[in-house]
């Protein structure tokens, strides 16, 4: 299988391929080549024969979806696959930050709830199996070991937020998206759960981030739907395109 990076930042794609260099063995292509996200498609000189693209960690600092969507329908064969990380904007129902003020001083939680529901035809499974429940146990009974306390300095905490809102999604507005670049969303996983607002995450950091993964189980279920602050979308160019 022969793979290509892309990221705008030249050192960046230096390192990659000095570690290309230094690890990789085999037959295989394997680079990185400098480039713009949006527009990878006309700089690889690509045209409907890739089998995947993955977008990860990045469509939330675009302006826009259009144009990385449709450099990955022109890039991808028919049946070929997209994979894209999106912040999940269903998190602001229960995160109790600044994104949940702004929705609600938007006037835009009754439709982030219509989304919540709608989106279930989303989750690969409806309600978690036994598997995903007896995993996720496991790993709960596994925190009594992790650290409970919170930076031993307190004048360093850090500052809660930033001052970068960056882009959310939640699963139907992102379907959209894809529908309008003639992609088709099939299904998303939910990960980065957070029962405890992020707001509380310096009080007990190392728990707070054990207790997400501990959870990760459950992903696949729209039960974690509104504490998840992150989904991969898994998406298809139809055959027929």
């Amino acid at each position: 299988m022969n793979a290509t990076g892309v990221d705008i930042a030249v050192a960046m794609v230096d390192e990659a391929n000095r570690l290309v260099e230094s690890h990789h063995t085999g037959t295989s292509v394997v680079r990185a080549v400098v480039g713009d996200a949006e527009n990878y498609a006309s700089e690889l000189s690509e045209d409907g024969s890739i089998d995947v693209v993955t977008a990860m960690g990045l469509i939330e600092y675009l302006q826009e979806d259009s144009n990385l969507l449709a450099s990955a329908f022109s890039m991808l064969r028919p049946g070929g696959m997209m994979f894209v990380q999106c912040r999940n904007r269903l998190f602001n129902l229960c995160s109790a930050n600044r994104y949940t003020k702004s929705e609600a001083s938007d006037q835009e939680i009754p439709m982030l709830l219509e989304h919540l529901e709608a989106s279930r035809k989303f989750s690969p499974i409806g309600a978690p199996d036994s598997n995903a429940i007896k995993s996720t146990v496991e790993r709960l009974g596994e925190l009594s070991q992790v650290s409970m306390s919170g930076p031993a300095d307190t004048t360093i905490l850090p500052q809660r937020g930033s001052d970068v809102l960056r882009r959310q999604h939640t699963p139907v507005e992102f379907a959209e998206s894809c529908q309008q670049a003639g992609l088709e969303l099939e299904s998303i996983v939910y990960y980065r759960m957070h029962p405890i607002p992020p707001g509380e995450k310096e009080l007990f950091p190392d728990f707070y981030n054990a207790f997400s993964l501990a959870m990760q189980p459950l992903g696949t279920s729209p039960v974690v739907a509104a504490i998840s602050s992150s989904f991969v979308a898994r998406i298809r160019k139809p055959l027929n395109a």
